[in-house]
């Protein structure tokens, strides 16, 4: 396979590219090769980062292995085409926004929250995307002027000789509620030390069942049968980004979680007002048996789930009671981290 590689200006649409097409598309962000942190955009620009010794051979080192797996590769605009010119079946382009469009891309940095030393020197970068503009030549490609990279490659002058498909294949994900979606074990620990005047914290509850971890003679597993205890929950921070993407995105997602016939309104209620888009009747499933279910992703906190689901991609989010190794089970932690494994997990389920 013929593999087009983008070496692109920052905020051309590189990430959302990928995104919308797994499979197609690879953004190789050099954050986390260049720095070691999660490739986010408010890392962008921190000046407490160190540099890692191994880059840019590493950045390299990953760009090459995926030539010939995927039709686009999008990498950092500076310091790369260069070192893979000895490359078969690689055809590069540089891409740069049009030269009047230096305040739309500002306001896309603050946008989509970069530190402010990420464009504070926009005047003197910007002589790369005047000079571009000027003597753009076989290898450039010049957006027009508000332009994304992905309304080029859609467009009549798209010259790459690779297309995006009109079509993605949409995978089916099963999202468990509690811990997953949403915050519901901090909720109880702070009940139960309020109770009881303890001083318990998450770290301590390193067996699946709760009650199993507090002092005899105590209980907090009866808080989640309490009316209205679940509407007090709140999303995990950055869950509803990831979920309302990949709604965008076109997939099917489903929430399956226990309930009990107490708890199943407050429920379904609690994640309808903190998940700001319409649920189907049937994509909120009440149930215990989890391992009944068949899909592509299954994420969930707990082991026996995970490691009997049906589905072909397995997600455990690490929790301090879930700890180990589990074959064949991926272990997220943290929702940049979970979204990094689902995309990937899209991607080996994508034929074009």
């Amino acid at each position: 396979m013929k593999t087009v590689v983008f070496a692109a200006w920052a905020g051309v649409g590189k990430t959302k590219l990928a995104e919308k097409y797994p499979g197609v598309v690879i953004d190789f962000e050099s954050s986390k090769y260049k720095w070691g942190c999660e490739p986010s955009e408010s890392n962008k620009g921190r000046t407490d980062r160190v540099l890692n010794p191994d880059f840019p051979s590493n950045y390299l080192t990953a760009i090459r292995s995926a030539i010939g797996t995927v039709p686009f590769i999008c990498v950092a605009y500076f310091g790369v085409l260069q070192e893979l010119s000895d490359m078969k079946d690689v055809v590069s382009y540089v891409v740069v926004p049009h030269v009047d469009d230096k305040d739309l891309y500002v306001q896309r940095y603050k946008d989509r929250g970069n530190q402010p030393s990420f464009y504070a020197n926009v005047d003197e970068f910007w002589s790369h995307v005047e000079e571009a503009n000027k003597s753009a030549g076989v290898g450039t490609i010049v957006l027009p002027r508000g332009g994304t990279l992905e309304e080029y490659l859609l467009s009549d002058a798209n010259r790459t000789g690779a297309v995006l498909p009109k079509t993605m294949p949409k995978t089916t994900i099963f999202f468990d509620s509690d811990d997953v979606l949403m915050e519901s074990t901090e909720p109880a620990i702070a009940r139960y030390n309020e109770l009881y005047g303890g001083s318990l914290c998450l770290e301590d509850f390193k067996a699946w069942g709760m009650d199993s971890c507090v002092p005899e003679g105590t209980t907090i597993e009866h808080f989640y049968e309490e009316p209205g205890f679940y509407r007090g929950f709140q999303p995990i921070p950055g869950m509803v980004d990831l979920v309302t993407r990949l709604k965008d995105q076109g997939h099917k997602l489903y929430v399956a979680t226990s309930c009990t016939v107490n708890t199943i309104k407050d429920k379904v209620e609690s994640l309808e007002e903190h998940y700001p888009f319409k649920w189907d009747d049937n994509e909120i499933i009440p149930i215990s048996d989890k391992f009944v279910l068949s899909g592509d992703i299954f994420i969930d906190d707990k082991v026996t789930n995970v490691v009997h689901s049906k589905c072909t991609h397995k997600i455990l989010v690490d929790r301090p009671w879930n700890q180990g190794e589990y074959p064949g089970v991926l272990r997220a932690k943290g929702v940049q981290e979970l979204g990094r494994i689902i995309q990937e997990c899209i991607a080996k389920g994508v034929s074009v």
